[in-house]
């Protein structure tokens, strides 16, 4: 079941919100502590930062205002002045030193040093949250019930006015009509297609238009509804209410992807599912099309057992500051977050569990619903080992200078071949090995679509070894090693 975020020490919320002109050398103070780490707040059960994002404060440049001073009292007047500059040199003092010993943000390949340049790129990307009051998804026979995830929508942040309000059209024992305990991996999912979209769509393409492809209904193509619809096609057989894991979220946007035969204005894309490796043989066949505007490839991975093994710490923060990056979609158990950068070993993330309604009444607003008013931070060493990562490739030079960037940095996630394993040396796993997963996990492939869409890496024991107990698989040069369970099956997409 999807849940809520635990408020840790290693979780921080900041919120952007409009300047208050009673606390704005107190809010200005902040900026700094957010980007440049200089004399932070303390941490509480709870963190919440309000900040201005309106005001062109640059991290690096001096903070605090000078204090009125009373005219006729030559005292006052003195006093106030060594006040002044004595606070003046000791903040620039302090954020000179914060400056030059915290790292800047890194989203893609871009640092940002200046708060208002932070804001403004966080702030414009696009964050699908939940919803409710959505067209009415029927429930399974043998899935879980609407009545079920009653606690959810009560304990949820702005759900609870909406619950008491309009109990009636948030809970039926027949249908879903909202998402809320259950859709987060969908919409970290969405998310980032929908921004995966208007990098390959460039100026060309409307950011309206590509939100209506993300609707709420039916008809819309990228819709919770298609997601849920795809899913629960063979093998993954997800039921409404179930928990979307890595694989079923990776699946259902190929599908709904390279199924769509109508693309309108939008750019068309092709994804490719990967499990670590790549193969250039097939990159090269994607880009041998001419009417793809770009390749988006996912990595359902699970990098540890019970948390991220700290060998891939150094490659995942890689993945998260190339151009190709499309960012990350996971976090803690059963619950999902849309990873875009970092600071330090500090992951900035987006959070999807914040209720939003479904009415087109005033589409601007809606539209609007679809950005980001706060931001979280969370340390790599609090990560869930299991994620789907994207990459996002434009043509066959964008992939040439991927793979180079991976070799330069030794990534340990990701590996490069020229050609894919031969259909002869599947053949040879051995069937006992394979047995069914969680959806939340990685999932046994049918024949069926085995034969469509899969392939299964050789499960050879023998090339398993552990380190610090996590099983690994032992890389081609001895060197890097992925980390996989010995019992997970590992899924290949060989399209």
């Amino acid at each position: 079941m999807d849940q809520q975020p635990s408020s840790t020490n290693d979780l921080d919320t900041v919120h952007f919100s409009e300047p208050n002109s009673d606390s704005l050398v107190e809010e200005q103070a902040v900026k700094v502590d957010v980007l440049s780490g200089a004399n932070p707040p303390p941490k509480s059960s709870d963190t919440s930062i309000v900040i201005d994002p309106i005001d062109s404060l640059a991290v690096n440049g001096s903070v605090g205002g000078s204090r009125p001073t009373s005219g006729g009292n030559g005292a006052v007047s003195a006093i106030s002045s060594f006040w002044n500059q004595w606070t003046q040199a000791a903040t620039a003092t302090a954020t000179a030193t914060a400056t030059a010993t915290t790292p800047p943000v890194m989203i893609q390949d871009k640092q940002y040093t200046e708060l208002k340049d932070f804001e403004s790129k966080i702030t414009g990307i696009i964050n699908l949250t939940y919803r409710f009051d959505f067209e009415p998804i029927p429930k399974h026979p043998d899935g879980p019930t609407p009545m079920g995830f009653i606690p959810n929508m009560i304990l949820t942040k702005g759900m609870y006015h909406n619950f008491t309000r309009n109990v009636a059209n948030l809970i039926s024992s027949e249908a879903f009509t909202n998402d809320v305990g259950w859709g987060c991996m969908i919409r970290t999912s969405q998310s980032l297609l929908a921004n995966s979209l208007m990098l390959f769509g460039g100026r060309s393409v409307d950011e309206a238009t590509v939100l209506g492809y993300f609707r709420d209904k039916s008809t819309a193509p990228f819709s919770l509804h298609n997601f849920i619809q795809v899913a629960g096609e063979s093998p993954l057989q997800v039921k409404p209410g179930e928990w979307f894991g890595p694989n079923a979220a990776s699946l259902s946007i190929k599908r709904l992807t390279n199924g769509l035969q109508q693309w309108g204005p939008l750019p068309k894309i092709e994804v490719m599912i990967e499990a670590s490796d790549m193969y250039d043989e097939r990159v090269k066949a994607v880009f041998a099309k001419r009417d793809i505007s770009g390749l988006l490839v996912l990595f359902p991975v699970r990098l540890g057992i019970d948390k991220i093994h700290s060998v891939y710490h150094s490659s995942l923060l890689h993945l998260l500051s190339i151009p190709q990056s499309a960012g990350i979609a996971g976090g803690k158990p059963s619950s999902s977050f849309y990873f875009v950068g970092f600071q330090g070993t500090e992951l900035i993330y987006l959070d999807p569990h914040y209720p939003q309604t479904c009415t087109e009444e005033d589409i601007k607003v809606l539209n609007e619903s679809y950005h980001p008013k706060n931001y979280h931070r969370l340390d790599i060493t609090g990560l869930d080992p299991s994620m789907m990562i994207g990459v996002n490739l434009r043509d066959w030079d964008d992939y040439v200078a991927f793979k180079k960037s991976c070799a330069a940095n030794s990534n340990k996630i990701i590996y490069f071949q020229e050609h894919p394993p031969s259909s002869q040396s599947m053949s040879s796993v051995p069937t006992a090995t394979l047995r069914p997963r969680k959806n939340s996990e990685f999932v046994l492939i049918t024949s069926k679509d085995y034969e469509e869409d899969f392939v299964t890496i050789d499960n050879d024991q023998s090339e398993f070894v552990e380190i610090n107990n996590v099983a690994a698989v032992h890389e081609r040069d001895a060197e890097v090693l992925v980390s996989v369970p010995a019992e997970e099956i590992v899924i290949v997409d060989k399209s």
